[in-house]
């Protein structure tokens, strides 16, 4: 019996991973969204994956060629059945029902729409995304305490200017979200207001452009962009530190996506994925490798 035939053939299902932290230096986003990825298998399975930007607004022009894909996508499987549709909500988490996809959109932007295509045709929705408290479980576990306290710090300013409608005092709000994700009730706001100082060099402003900078993976590695920001870098050693950081975030989040879409596609479905564009393009040769095998 020729053992090695087997190892390799055990090897090839093991080897599919996400990209190496230097790989994720080399990720751009195209102009134009959506990114799209169509592979299918020699037995006649189907996948499809759409990346976005995070938008409520019907009008954008993304989301015509993402309805396209899935007319496409919904088509070419002839039984309707054995479809799994995969978006960026963690796994269990209530989804409201829709009655038009203008509906979904404004409420769950491309997550509302993808959630939406899969009532319309009784797919299973699945939800792919890693509990931000198990990545900054994992993070703790890997980068300096003060570090992983900070990455939370800005990922909560985010929210509060994205997400919250400022019926909750930013203070309130923020702490809501860094005691939740690091159990680490005793830490007050202003102790993360000295850790900017601390790590940055700069007297803290809550202002959006110096948050969404740093926690913008794409804008770390386009040159032009951190160029243009030249004079609001934080110092150059945390610049690193974070962006390394800030990378490890990315791939934790990226290996279970895929391990969620490899699950389902093991299962025999057809896979519909939309999901931020970043990640999109992260996966695109495990998808590709993944329908391969």
């Amino acid at each position: 019996m020729n053992y090695s035939i087997y190892i390799f053939i055990f090897l090839s299902f093991q080897l599919i991973s996400v990209p190496s932290l230097e790989e994720y230096d080399r990720l751009t986003l195209p102009y134009f969204l959506p990114t799209q990825i169509d592979v299918s298998s020699s037995k006649n399975q189907f996948l499809t994956a759409l990346g976005t930007h995070h938008t409520n607004d019907p009008q954008d022009p993304q989301f015509k060629p993402v309805i396209d894909a899935w007319n496409r996508f919904i088509t070419a499987i002839p039984s309707k059945k054995n479809i799994s549709v995969v978006i960026e909500n963690p796994s269990g988490r209530a989804c409201r029902h829709y009655q038009t996809s203008e509906e979904a959109i404004e409420h769950d932007c491309d997550r509302g729409l993808a959630t939406y295509f899969a009532q319309q045709h009784h797919a299973t929705l699945i939800g792919a995304e890693l509990p931000t408290e198990s990545v900054i479980a994992q993070l703790f576990n890997e980068f300096d305490h003060d570090l992983v306290l900070y990455f939370c710090f800005a990922q909560a300013l985010l929210y509060w200017h994205d997400f919250n409608k400022h019926e909750t005092s930013q203070k309130d709000f923020v702490m809501n979200y860094v005691h939740q994700w690091t159990k680490q009730t005793h830490i007050t706001f202003e102790d993360l207001v000295a850790l900017h100082k601390k790590l940055t060099g700069k007297s803290f402003r809550s202002h959006s452009v110096f948050f969404k900078n740093i926690m913008n993976l794409e804008h770390h590695n386009s040159f032009l962009k951190s160029l243009f920001s030249i004079f609001s870098k934080p110092i150059k050693r945390f610049k690193k530190d974070f962006h390394t950081l800030l990378k490890r975030s990315h791939q934790i989040r990226d290996q279970h996506i895929f391990n969620v879409i490899k699950a389902e596609w093991n299962k025999g479905n057809h896979v519909f994925i939309v999901y931020g564009a970043f990640h999109t393009i992260a996966l695109e040769s495990a998808l590709q490798e993944l329908a391969q095998q």
